[in-house]
């Protein structure tokens, strides 16, 4: 559907890209490959995937190496990406350790049914700044359509368009605006590219050429090092401009524009007419050449706030003709010699504060004793790489000596360091290779005056580490100025580890049927799972199985087992699991990073399983034996691994019995089958492992006896019978209560005549009562 071609891994090969935006149950696919020319067969290097259902994933590509490292950055569309509807997304792959693209940004469309991507093109670099830029065209954006150009930079491609050009600003209304864009063409010769835009729906095609792109500076100064008193009725300023650029005009015409305390209104020029709060004066520059000029500023009578400073701020553009864009058709509106200003390389303005002499001693000079005293969160400044926490890093600034007038906080952030958020009273400047952030901490900043700055750090890099410097910046004379500049060492450290554990399915197999026929064959599994432990993250582990399949007996090789199937499992919710995979052989025939060859421990397998086996009776299948020979499987799990994820290696393998009756089993009846792993993380490279209790190698076993084993009895059938067993018991209960068996007949009867000798006995009693009392 789409193609495009660059060196994604260095220069040394070129590799194709195609997209395919209805692939993979219509998330769609891009497949990054290369060209055998010996095998003359096509190799995959990776396959990239979208992330959603019908957004047209690589329905538009291009190549272009946006942060100047060499290497091209794959750039797919994706025009079709919702978020309410049809909104569409750009995504920008790189390069991982030569290994892999991954995900480096994405740019989403702003514009429902605008389709933000339909069409993608590297323009090379438009700007001359040394990175390549991008064009995304979005032609059904506001029923006109629309271009952005996208500039390269170090950090890679900006997330912000530097220009849109929208189908409705023509004198002709275009629709359809964007639907493609060329290839670029220096058309007209002057060293920059030139490029065209279709606009299908109203049967258009637009020719965009390039101006040159210039660099511009502009600093104002105090002329003379003059000390703004309170008594002071006036002082001077220096402007001075130049610029410079590739194939930029001999002269530039421009406009100077000044803005004098603009919050205070304390001073002002009376030289030169005022429009729209600030003063313009128009001037002339030569090409590479500084122009100075000198103004003299005015001030107020009768100031009553001299404690804030007075600011100015000076800024540069330039005096352009305006372009009549009617009839454009019919004739030529370019103009040759008129450059634009690359603002992101260039210094459009520039702001001076002028404080007042005062609180500084009989001499009005303010001598500030400026320290610093940094410190952050973690002990000995050493931070665990993954850890979720920031860096917090505390600044204490402290002032002995007189005031400071105009200080500043410094705080120089390298490239990989973000900033979590900006503090109050700070701003945030980007540089080439990190983030300049500039506090205000008094002005003045009092004699005996601490102020605490606190910043938090987000890492975003794997170095061991980095360092932060701070420093501190005063109008007022600094006489410990060694003190007042530290450059803060954070260490960065790992804690990772990666074990591995294994099972087999069935520890104990019969190589006879029920029928107590042999078999030929019998099929096992081996099932190994890769963990890691610690908070950093991994880019790349390997797990290494030795497997036992054949057998040297003399000069013959027998086979005494195959791998019939292999299955590695990672949880659905990791992305591009594709990049994972088992393979025979070296890990250099599928990648092309350099990888240290290890070999698995001597594994005894005596002491680490604990079994009944007798030696007379047993043969040892397992690659510690001299005589078997081993078949090698490399993992490659390029998929981070977090705490809770497991990769799970299924082996499934089928024991050649046959073979083994032929040769061994004539004298043994008990085969002990082995296999063996050990797992190492690859990448990052260097990467030194915790030291614990969790095992990096594993050895499985699996047990082949002669005999039948026995069945053991089903559960259910245990449970049935004695379920069954109670029921009859109770039956029988009854039965026998019902004919009486529990009644004792011979007993009843005893009582009985014990009953009637007892009234017997009482009977005679009475008589004899009686006759007694009838003697007397």
């Amino acid at each position: 559907y789409s193609v495009t071609s660059g060196h994604y891994f260095g220069l040394s090969r070129r590799y194709f890209a195609a997209g395919a935006p209805r692939n993979d149950d219509m998330k769609g696919r891009v497949l990054v490959f290369s060209y055998d020319v010996n095998e003359k067969k096509l190799i995959i290097k990776n396959i990239l995937t979208g992330t959603q259902h019908g957004e047209y994933f690589g329905s538009a590509i291009t190549s272009c190496d946006v942060d100047g490292d060499g290497d091209d950055e794959l750039i797919v569309g994706a025009p079709l990406w919702s978020e309410t509807g049809d909104e569409g997304r750009v995504y920008i792959f790189h390069n991982r350790y030569y290994s892999y693209m991954e995900l480096s940004s994405s740019i989403d469309g702003t514009v429902e049914n605008g389709r933000f991507g339909s069409s993608v093109m590297c323009l090379g670099d438009i700007d001359k700044d040394g990175y390549q830029d991008i064009a995304v065209g979005a032609p059904y954006e506001n029923d006109h359509g629309a271009v952005f150009i996208f500039n390269g930079q170090q950090k890679g491609l900006s997330t912000t368009w530097s220009q849109k050009i929208t189908g409705d600003q023509f004198p002709e209304t275009l629709k359809g605006f964007g639907i493609s864009i060329s290839e670029p063409r220096d058309v007209d010769g002057n060293g920059y590219p030139d490029f065209a835009v279709g606009a299908f729906k109203s049967s258009h095609a637009v020719l965009f050429r390039s101006h040159s792109v210039i660099h511009v500076n502009i600093d104002v100064d105090l002329d003379d090092n003059f000390k703004l008193e309170t008594n002071s009725s006036s002082f001077f300023i220096k402007v001075c401009c130049s610029y410079d650029g590739i194939r930029a005009p001999d002269s530039i015409r421009i406009i100077k524009q000044l803005t004098i305390d603009p919050m205070e209104g304390r001073a002002y020029l009376q030289t030169i007419r005022k429009i729209n709060g600030s003063y313009h004066a128009f001037d002339e520059l030569s090409y590479g050449k500084t122009r100075c000029e000198r103004f003299k500023i005015l001030l107020q009578e009768n100031l009553i706030n001299v404690f804030d400073p007075i600011e100015i701020k000076a800024s540069i553009i330039l005096d352009t003709p305006e372009i009549d864009n009617q009839n454009a058709e019919s004739r030529d509106n370019f103009c040759y010699n008129c450059p634009v200003i690359n603002k992101q390389r260039s210094k459009t303005e520039d702001v001076i504060k002028l404080p007042f002499a005062v609180d500084c001693g009989p001499d009005d000079v303010c001598r500030s004793n400026i320290t610093l005293d940094v410190t952050t969160n973690f002990e000995g400044n050493r931070y665990i790489i993954g850890t979720r926490q920031a860096i917090n890093v505390s600044i204490n600034v402290n002032n002995y000596g007189e005031g400071a007038y105009q200080a500043y906080l410094n705080i120089f952030l390298p490239i990989f360091l973000t900033l979590a958020s900006v503090p109050l009273n700070c701003d945030e400047h980007t540089k080439d290779n990190g983030e300049l952030i500039v506090c205000s901490i008094g002005n003045p900043l009092k004699d005996n005056q601490t102020v605490l700055l606190e910043i938090d750090v987000m890492v975003n890099s794997d170095r061991k580490q980095t360092n932060l410097e701070i420093s501190v910046d005063t109008q007022s004379e600094n006489i410990n100025y060694a003190n007042s500049k530290v450059n803060l060492t954070i260490f960065f450290d790992v804690d990772v580890d990666i074990a591995v554990a294994g099972k087999a399915q069935e520890d104990l197999y019969s190589y006879f049927n029920d029928t107590e026929n042999a078999l030929d064959t019998m099929r096992f599994d081996h099932i190994y799972e890769v963990r890691k432990f610690g908070v950093t993250s991994i880019e790349q582990a390997i797990l290494k199985v030795l497997i036992p399949t054949h057998l040297m007996d003399g000069g013959n090789l027998i086979d005494i087992a195959t791998i019939n199937r292999t299955e590695l499992s990672l949880p659905k919710t990791i992305i591009n699991r594709h990049n994972s995979f088992c393979s025979n052989g070296t890990i250099e025939d599928h990648t092309e990073f350099k990888y240290d060859n290890y070999s698995i421990e001597k594994i005894n397998i005596k002491d680490n399983f604990v079994n009944v086996l007798t030696d007379d009776r047993t043969f040892y299948v397992n690659c510690s034996n001299p005589l078997i020979i081993c078949t090698t499987i490399y993992c490659v799990l390029q998929t981070p691994l977090n705490l809770s994820t497991v990769a799970e290696i299924k082996f499934t393998m089928d024991l050649k019995i046959k073979n083994l009756r032929e040769n061994i089993l004539e004298e043994k009846d008990i085969v002990y089958f082995v296999s063996s792993g050990h797992v190492n993380i690859s990448l990052p490279e260097g990467i030194v492992q915790i030291n614990n209790n969790n095992s990096d190698h594993v050895a499985i076993g699996t047990t082949f006896v002669e005999s039948p084993i026995a069945k053991p009895v089903a559960v259910w059938i245990i449970a049935f019978s004695v379920v069954l067993g109670i029921i009859l018991l109770i039956i029988l209960i009854i039965v026998l209560v019902k004919i009486g068996f529990f009644n004792r007949r011979k007993k009843e009867e005893l009582e009985a005549l014990k009953a009637d000798d007892n009234r017997q006995d009482q009977t005679l009693e009475m008589n004899s009562s009686t006759e007694v009392l009838d003697t007397n």
